[in-house]
């Protein structure tokens, strides 16, 4: 803290640090941090790389053929949160019942309020879905070996997802799933017939179809989503 402070009571004797208490976020930078310690041995260093949003590094090329409205979903570098309004619907059968429980699926609902919280870490992002105060999470990475492939994981399940991008929205079909590293035989592998688009408001979309063999439908919840604040390249993204 000592070369911040110097740097700090440099602005105070010339008047250039405002008054008052404040969160001291990016108040002192490296390179007032470099000039405040000339005399001292001390070495700094700075690495910069490129930034990528996930679904742009797993989509590649393809990511630009998505809407914008689809695109600004996905343009995830901290923290995002979108909201919006959703119906949900699910199987009564007890096989049914007890694979949405174990994935945490929401109850069914006509119309339920929805927000989504994006969380983005150093290899993946955190999604948790919000259905009128039910919740459940997952988390999403790019597979490290095959373009186009993600996996979702939740809990002990982990499902490989080849992402469909086109001009009319995202497609997420499962094409392999572990559980606990294991292998899932297809006969028991969950179907997914789930699509992000856009409607004629402009509000991004999202139809998520669930069902198992042997087990039939399990849920299926959709609905529409609304960004909480200005999104990162708003300007470079103009509305469809």
């Amino acid at each position: 803290p000592a070369i911040p402070g110097r740097v700090l009571v440099k602005r105070l004797s010339q008047g250039e640090t405002p008054p008052g208490a404040r969160a001291c976020l990016d108040d002192v930078s490296l390179t007032e941090c470099e000039r405040a310690a000339p005399e001292r041995a001390l070495s700094f260093l700075r690495r910069d790389r490129a930034f990528q949003p996930l679904f742009q590094q797993i989509l590649g090329p393809a990511f630009s053929d998505l809407p914008a409205p689809v695109q600004r979903l996905h343009d995830v570098a901290g923290r995002r949160n979108w909201t919006g309004m959703a119906e949900v619907t699910r199987s009564r059968g007890i096989l049914a019942r007890l694979v949405a429980r174990l994935f945490g699926f929401p109850p069914a609902a006509d119309a339920t309020p929805v927000r989504v919280e994006m969380v983005r870490n150093a290899e993946s992002e955190v999604w948790t879905r919000d259905f009128g105060g039910h919740r459940f999470r997952s988390r999403l990475r790019a597979d490290a070996t095959r373009p186009g492939r993600m996996w979702e994981r939740f809990g002990p399940f982990d499902f490989a997802i080849d992402l469909g991008a086109d001009g009319s929205g995202l497609a997420y079909p499962v094409r392999a799933g572990r559980c606990l590293g294991l292998p899932i035989p297809g006969v028991l592998l969950p179907r997914s017939q789930t699509r992000e688009a856009v409607d004629t408001e402009g509000r991004v979309t999202f139809d998520v179809a669930l069902s198992m063999p042997l087990v039939g439908k399990i849920v299926r919840y959709r609905g529409w989503l609304e960004p909480d604040q200005p999104i990162r390249g708003d300007q470079a993204l103009p509305a469809s």
